[in-house]
């Protein structure tokens, strides 16, 4: 009998131990932290080629004219009139009225110039340099702008806000994300018919005419003759490469050319002046680039 009891207590004492050690098992895995996610080996694209916010839309009044060089220049306060204004749409659209007189251009920006153009010529648009001022209510303009008198290449016109239709929005939000103009490109290709894109496939290209671009920087380099190097500060929108050296004590852009890209691997840059630093007068291309690294 007392055998008994004592097997039947043993059999409950091993039960009892293998009830414990699983609960010890269960409850260190409910304690066991959870693995650490693996980080992802694809760094985030940096967007380096989104043009800002179009801070321009709505309508502009001219308030003042001053030399480019004076700082501060103008002094919007009471100096309003109506005969002057300019009317940025949504639309891309850019109005410059004086008086009862209108003209209405296509519109863009980079950071620093804004660029426009009449719908059939596009390929040699106008550009002005300009600013945002006083949270964005007042807007300074270098450069010439049509029906405005007094505005030229030395000139700074002030505009002041006096109504926002529509609310602020990227000028074109298929601008993509990178900046597709980085690295080394080689010319292959030109025609000079305007309307023409040209072969990016031919056997028979320029002599190595290359564009080298960094994040800021364009040097182009003329094998053809012995080697020439020019360098450029350049930027650009989805539509057009805008380069330039300082001029005058602020950034006006020698150059703008009007550009499409193709699977990024080639690029064509219309109304293109061959070389551009010793241009044949009144001579343009059309050239296709590839990219070689």
């Amino acid at each position: 009998m007392i055998l008994q009891l004592a097997k039947r207590g043993s059999r409950i004492l091993g039960v009892f131990c293998v009830a414990a050690l699983a609960f010890s098992a269960l409850f260190a895995a409910c304690e066991r932290p959870e693995p650490e996610p693996e980080p992802d080996p694809t760094p985030p694209v940096v967007d380096t080629d989104t043009l800002p916010a179009n801070k321009f839309i709505g309508t502009w009044v001219l308030c003042g004219q001053s030399s480019s060089d004076e700082e501060p220049p103008c002094a919007c306060t009471n100096n309003l009139t109506s005969i002057d204004t300019i009317v940025f749409t949504a639309d891309n659209v850019l109005t410059i009225r004086h008086g009862s007189e209108s003209v209405t251009f296509v519109y863009d920006c980079t950071p620093s110039f804004l660029i426009f153009y009449e719908t059939n010529q596009q390929l040699r648009p106008n550009r002005v340099v300009y600013s945002f001022r006083m949270d964005d209510t007042e807007l300074k303009i270098t450069g010439t702008l049509a029906n405005i008198p007094g505005s030229n290449p030395t000139t700074t016109s002030c505009f002041v806000r006096i109504d926002t239709s529509t609310e602020a929005h990227a000028v074109d939000p298929e601008v993509p994300a990178v900046n597709r103009y980085l690295g080394t490109w080689v010319s292959r290709c030109w025609t000079l018919d305007m309307n023409e894109d040209p072969d990016y496939n031919c056997t028979d290209s320029w002599p190595g005419d290359t564009l080298v671009f960094t994040e800021n920087t364009m040097i182009q380099k003329k094998q053809g003759g012995g080697v020439m190097e020019n360098g450029y500060e350049y930027t650009n929108t989805c539509s057009y490469l805008v380069y330039f050296r300082e001029n005058l004590g602020y950034h006006m852009p020698n150059y703008i050319n009007k550009t499409k890209f193709i699977n990024d691997t080639v690029f064509f840059i219309y109304s293109w002046e061959y070389p551009a630093y010793a241009p044949t007068e009144g001579q343009f291309y059309n050239v296709s680039f590839r990219k070689i690294q």
